[in-house]
């Protein structure tokens, strides 16, 4: 197959996305896009009820037209070259030029994340602070309609305490029945609180593992969708699909998915399989440069 032309730069770069010739181009990114990473202040049409389409999108686009914006770990030509990888497509009758702009898109969101991405606190001020109030309330009886006064005074006192301490500095604690009883009823709204933060300036590369578990979580679901589906036990095949994506995309080595201590029977799906098992649920929480 020859090479196609990619596109040279995108023209829009809108919130909404209204150019219907780049939409048709980037079908399968935006697919994924606002499957996985939806509008955070997401708003619907009364009529359709269809949300916004996804920042990713925009953003993909914005770096697309920089320089230096992505990476390209291949060719177009190499890409298209690759008859093992074209024999998946032509499987899947997934469009070719279509696809490279879904693999530039996900391994540029997945290197700029999981490779040069920054650590982030896991809960955001508004998640800590409901936490704090949800345990205070179920941990600290004060007087209501529905409790006796008597027994609130005979319970113990000052068996929740709050301690705030910064560091160098003595910490201080609240353990007053009142004091606590304020801060419980304090109808306090968090503006603003809904993101997380950075704790470090300093990069971190999560290592090819994780790079390898979202690249394949966000492949795969694209092929699980019902017209790339062509049979719901085809599951080993689009398998050897993904790490062969992983292997062009130079995200992995041949040696890693193909050991050479391998023992007899070895199938090399075990890999990516024993990968999602040991890998989902262990991974960190990571701010992406990419977005």
């Amino acid at each position: 197959m020859a090479a196609f032309e990619p596109i040279e730069r995108f023209e829009d770069i809108d919130f909404e996305l209204t150019n219907e010739k780049e939409n048709e181009l980037l079908e399968y990114v935006i697919m994924v896009a606002n499957h996985f990473f939806p509008d955070y202040d997401i708003e619907y049409d009364t009529e359709c009820k269809s949300p916004l389409p996804s920042l990713y999108t925009r953003e993909f686009k914005a770096y697309y037209n920089q320089k230096d914006g992505l990476v390209y770990p291949v060719t177009v030509k190499e890409y298209v070259d690759n008859e093992s990888i074209q024999r998946w497509i032509a499987k899947y009758s997934i469009d070719t030029e279509k696809f490279w702009y879904l693999l530039l898109f996900v391994y540029n969101h997945c290197y700029y994340t999981y490779k040069v991405g920054y650590p982030l606190d896991k809960n955001s001020a508004k998640e800590e602070f409901e936490k704090a109030m949800n345990y205070l309330k179920e941990n600290f009886c004060y007087p209501s309609k529905k409790i006796r006064l008597e027994d609130y005074k005979a319970r113990k006192h000052r068996d929740v305490s709050i301690t705030i301490k910064k560091e160098g500095k003595e910490a201080i604690t609240i353990s007053h029945e009142d004091a606590i009883s304020k801060l419980i009823n304090w109808d306090a709204v968090i503006e603003g609180g809904n993101y997380v933060v950075a704790t470090s300036k300093e990069p971190v590369d999560s290592g090819n593992r994780i790079f390898a578990y979202y690249f394949d979580k966000y492949i795969n679901w694209f092929l699980g969708r019902d017209e790339y589906n062509h049979g719901r036990g085809d599951v080993k095949n689009k398998i050897y699909f993904i790490e062969d994506l992983l292997l062009l995309m130079k995200v992995v080595t041949e040696e890693e998915i193909n050991p050479p201590t391998r023992y007899k029977y070895y199938d090399r799906f075990e890999w990516l399989r024993d990968l999602r098992s040991k890998t989902k649920g262990v991974t960190r929480t990571i701010s992406s440069k990419f977005i």
